[in-house]
């Protein structure tokens, strides 16, 4: 179900390039002062949400108690990870070991490769917490 999601979206974008050509900043809605992590897009989670924004929005968090562009910096990676996630999906591999009808290693890891041009839509840093949000979409016509 999750590969047709992308499919469908996939085609979706590369209809909408070739007939339009190119995509204009005006096309992209951002919010021009950010005063709270409300003031913020919203993530679309669905097929339905990404048709009405246009994009697929993604938003990042950054852990507690960073300085402001340590927090900022960490949360894009997380956010630019997640959006990577959602179109290219990620590699599972895992290594369990069982001796002696005891578990002595259950290690699982997740690998996400690729690259994608996505837009910044925003960014908010929380200095009560030192936390950073991050806004990064990927425009779909």
């Amino acid at each position: 179900m999750n590969w047709i999601i992308r499919l469908v979206i996939l085609i979706s974008f590369l209809v909408s390039c070739s007939s339009k050509g190119t995509l204009n900043l005006t096309d992209i809605q951002t919010s021009a002062t950010i005063y709270s992590i409300d003031d913020l897009p919203k993530p679309t989670f669905s097929f339905e949400d990404i048709k009405k924004a246009g994009a697929i929005i993604v938003l990042g968090e950054s852990a507690p108690g960073q300085n402001q562009h340590n927090a900022l910096t960490s949360a894009r990676g997380v956010a630019q990870r997640d959006l990577l996630e959602k179109i290219n999906g990620v590699k599972v591999s895992s290594e369990t070991i069982v001796e002696k009808g005891i578990l002595t290693k259950d290690e699982i890891r997740l690998l996400v490769s690729g690259h994608i041009k996505s837009l910044d839509c925003g960014a908010y840093y929380d200095r009560v917490q030192g936390i950073g949000y991050y806004c990064v979409q990927l425009p779909i016509k």
